[in-house]
């Protein structure tokens, strides 16, 4: 459920955060993206992907939206971090936040919301197989 929730709602709240924006926003998140492509420990990683949707969220000026991102990341990264931790893992998350973040910078809505959708369905794609796997492993263990 909470996969698809993630589904509907990031991609809304980017279009919007490319139509609402305030250059302080944008201070935030370039500032969070500039500092997580700085770090190479996880958890300082995870820390900074979290407060990078949530300044996104932030730029909607809608603070149902940005409830729902703190909640949504609170309830979500301990599945997120159970994803491969390695520096082709992180160049490509940074690249579709990079895209959020241009799409968000230049105010195209839709540009926004189509990168923040390829972002998502990755991520989903992703932490839906490292659960397959974990359920697989299960399964195998219980049969032996």
């Amino acid at each position: 459920e909470l996969l698809d929730f993630r589904r509907a709602v990031e991609p809304l709240i980017a279009r919007v955060a490319a139509q609402k924006r305030q250059k302080s926003d944008l201070e935030t998140i370039e500032g969070t993206l500039e500092r997580m492509s700085g770090t190479l420990v996880e958890p300082d990683y995870m820390r900074f992907d979290t407060k990078f949707h949530i300044a996104v969220a932030a730029a909607t000026r809608n603070r149902w939206f940005r409830r729902a991102t703190e909640q949504l990341r609170a309830d979500l990264n301990d599945a997120l971090s159970l994803l491969p931790e390695s520096e082709t893992w992180h160049r490509r998350l940074s690249g579709e936040h990079e895209a959020i973040a241009v799409a968000i910078r230049e105010r195209d809505p839709d540009a926004a919301e189509r990168a923040a959708r390829e972002h998502v369905v990755n991520s989903d794609t992703s932490v839906r197989a490292v659960l397959a796997a974990i359920r697989r492993r299960r399964g195998a263990g219980k049969e032996a």
